[in-house]
């Protein structure tokens, strides 16, 4: 991420903000207002995502209302007036009382989006993590079911087997007493048999 750099004032003998009782030279006021500037593009080009559940308190649309205002101000050659003046001379104090606000509303910003990062991360990971848990129990419940319904049909096959077999040989020996039976009707006794008086 580039870094836009404060101007150096001239005077800042004894200020407690590098800024008190200074003036800005026409290359400072040109570095300010073009530093200001870039400032204020990178604010509108910051993304705004959402997550369910998640909230980063409207921080990109109270960032993006500083960028408005700082398109209303620019610096000027001249005087930098001490903080807390009022009326101010020209926009320089204000600008920079801005430019500092938006500074730190900006590292406040980064530091609670590396934790909503952090915390929608781990909220996916752990949902991946259960999504996988549970198709791993509808695998192993489906290896398990097809088991069992696997020794049920293997049961059925050997009932029904031994039935089956108990059925065939009953066929076969029903069928082979009704053979020797017919067999045994259309014989014919020998012509010298005492059986012939009877046929």
């Amino acid at each position: 991420m580039d870094t836009i750099a404060r101007p150096t004032p001239i005077n800042r003998a004894g200020s407690p903000d590098g800024y008190e009782n200074s003036t800005f030279s026409a290359d400072e006021v040109t570095a300010l207002n073009e530093a200001k500037d870039q400032l204020a593009e990178k604010i509108r080009n910051l993304l705004q995502l959402q997550f369910p559940g998640f909230t980063d308190g409207n921080m990109i649309q109270r960032i993006r209302q500083d960028a408005d205002t700082l398109d209303t101000l620019t610096a000027v050659e001249g005087i930098l007036d001490p903080e807390g003046t009022d009326p101010v001379t020209n926009d320089n104090r204000t600008l920079i009382d801005l430019m500092t606000e938006v500074s730190t509303r900006v590292l406040t910003y980064s530091e609670s989006t590396d934790t909503l990062v952090g915390a929608v991360n781990e909220l996916i990971i752990d949902g991946n993590t259960e999504l996988f848990d549970i198709e791993a129990d509808a695998t192993r419940i489906t290896l398990v079911d097809v088991e069992k319904k696997t020794a049920e049909i293997d049961a059925i096959k050997t009932k029904y087997a031994t039935l089956l077999e108990a059925i065939a040989l009953s066929f076969e020996v029903t069928s082979g007493l009704g053979d020797m039976l017919s067999e045994s009707l259309d014989r014919r006794p020998d012509k010298t048999s005492i059986l012939n008086l009877f046929v």
